[in-house]
């Protein structure tokens, strides 16, 4: 058998290090989309975004198709009912970081709560919008809704939302809207599916940093 040279540590580890890059650059899409059928529920969430328009179509068609009674969009404090109509939703509003308690609150030092606190201020707005979202359905009475966003952002969506929602009795399907921008195989040959991907990587890492901090 022909013999191999043995190559030094440091290009071992540069090799693997490349293979590593080129397996995450080629599987980070599918890393990020996630799916699920919409089910017969209380409600549709709607999150809003860059394809908003493309995301209300598709959360519009669900609730005439029946799998929600009520439509729910968080960032407009709204809920309305299948005809369009403003339905009353009674909640507290917070103030500028919103629906978030902080972590470090439960005996620990003035110097853990100040880091929590600014960590906090800076929570990405999709997890507002979920925070808002769980004090309508709390309103409401709803538990179980079919939360509709963009394929590359359910991912994410579905992290915060077991952190959101951890505390609440719910039943959440997290539905992508067929409509606007889908991923793509060669997405690094497109500039709006760079953005997407890297756009939703930083996002996720940044939601694991801060979110320990911050709890409901």
């Amino acid at each position: 058998m022909p013999q191999f040279p043995k190559l030094p540590w440091w290009a071992t580890f540069g090799l693997s290090v490349v293979i590593f890059l080129t397996i995450l650059l080629v599987l980070s899409p599918s890393l990020l989309v996630y799916s699920e059928n919409p089910e017969k529920s209380d409600a549709i969430l709607l999150l809003v975004g860059p394809v908003t328009k493309a995301r209300r179509q598709y959360a519009n068609e669900l609730l005439d198709t029946g799998y929600g009674k009520v439509l729910l969009i968080p960032a407009f404090n709204q809920a309305l009912d299948r005809e369009g109509k403003r339905i009353p939703c009674n909640f507290t509003k917070r103030n500028k970081t919103k629906n978030y308690t902080l972590a470090s609150q439960s005996g620990n030092s003035t110097r853990d709560t100040n880091i929590s606190s600014l960590l906090c201020q800076y929570m990405e707005d999709t997890h507002r919008e979920l925070l808002r979202g769980r004090k309508m359905m709390e309103a409401l009475d709803i538990h179980s809704v079919n939360i509709v966003s963009s394929p590359y952002h359910l991912r994410r969506i579905k992290f915060i939302s077991e952190h959101v929602f951890e505390h609440y009795p719910v039943t959440i399907h997290l539905t992508p809207t067929p409509y606007g921008p889908q991923p793509v195989k060669l997405w690094w040959t497109d500039r709006d599916q760079r953005w997407w991907v890297l756009n939703e990587w930083i996002k996720l890492i940044w939601f694991f940093i801060y979110s320990p901090f911050c709890s409901r």
